[in-house]
């Protein structure tokens, strides 16, 4: 049975504000998207492969209905970003790493550019990460009583800047997703690490949740990192990964006395940015549903 944690996008498409709803229907064209897999060694050796994957109509952009998006000077034509059915894709994660002979000492990472997956008419999903088999419908255990190699993986979109609104969710570009699922992937692998329920309004999306998922907390919460060559418009020059939660925070450690001291000293720190993270949730622990 395979486990699985998704990344929910629920951020508006594009750069226009609440105030001003410059909307068109969207449908990209079929077509070829390349996904890149970059096989990870825990050892820290690691290489890329690169496989073309064909979406058709009937798994891509036609098969959600007409998504609506809004109308932006970089991303207003087909092909700039494209929808794919998540069960589909999620069958091509399979092949990919029956393919590639990929093994449990192994962490496939499976990126497109731009390309996010919807379920039934929801959208979007620009990330997830999990164990056993990517289809969820075969019998690959998530459990080996310490003997059995269990394959985990790991996707994510690239997402170009400009596809989520530059002010709105300033930090959900290029690398967000990737580095909150792999930040995730080390702390529960398995998606079966278990925590006390949490709920939390930065990411109503996950409801209560008693899953040790670092990431969900702070999706759309992140930093500047500088050297990021990508020279197209609304991108700073930066790249953008996210806040990630500590586990004092689910454990609902008060006072914290186990984590790196926030960088005021009033104490430990609930996340890794600390006192930089701007909501107040994360000052203090977990509260519950």
């Amino acid at each position: 049975m395979e486990a699985r944690r998704e990344l929910n996008a629920t951020w508006r498409l594009g750069r226009d504000g609440p105030a001003e709803e410059r909307r068109r229907e969207y449908a990209a064209v079929a077509g070829e998207v390349v996904a890149v897999g970059e096989v990870l060694r825990l050892d820290g050796k690691r290489h890329a492969v690169s496989h073309g994957v064909r979406i058709g109509r009937d798994v891509g952009d036609g098969a959600a209905g007409e998504f609506r998006r809004a109308a932006t000077d970089t991303n207003s034509t087909p092909g700039t970003n494209s929808f794919a059915d998540i069960g589909w894709f999620s069958s091509n994660v399979q092949q990919l790493m029956g393919q590639l002979h990929t093994d449990p000492t192994h962490l496939p990472i499976f990126l497109t550019d731009n390309v996010m997956l919807f379920f039934g008419t929801q959208c979007c999903v620009i990330g997830y990460h999990g164990a056993a088999k990517a289809t969820g419908l075969g019998n690959g255990p998530t459990n080996g009583n310490g003997n059995q190699g269990v394959q985990t993986f790991a996707f994510a979109a690239y997402s170009r800047p400009g596809t989520f609104n530059p002010v709105l969710s300033h930090f959900v570009t290029d690398i967000h997703a990737l580095s909150h699922e792999i930040a995730e992937w080390g702390d529960d692998p398995f998606v079966n690490n278990y925590v006390n329920p949490w709920l939390t309004p930065t990411a109503p999306q996950y409801g209560c949740t008693g899953i040790l998922e670092t990431g969900d907390p702070v999706v759309g919460i992140g930093f500047h990192l500088p050297g990021n060559p990508d020279a197209r418009p609304y991108s700073d020059g930066s790249w953008h990964p996210e806040d990630e939660v500590f586990l004092s925070w689910f454990a609902r450690e008060s006072p914290n006395t186990t984590a790196q001291a926030t960088q005021s000293g009033t104490g430990g720190r609930y996340t890794f940015m600390g006192d930089l993270n701007p909501y107040p949730g994360f000052r203090a622990p977990a509260t519950g549903c």
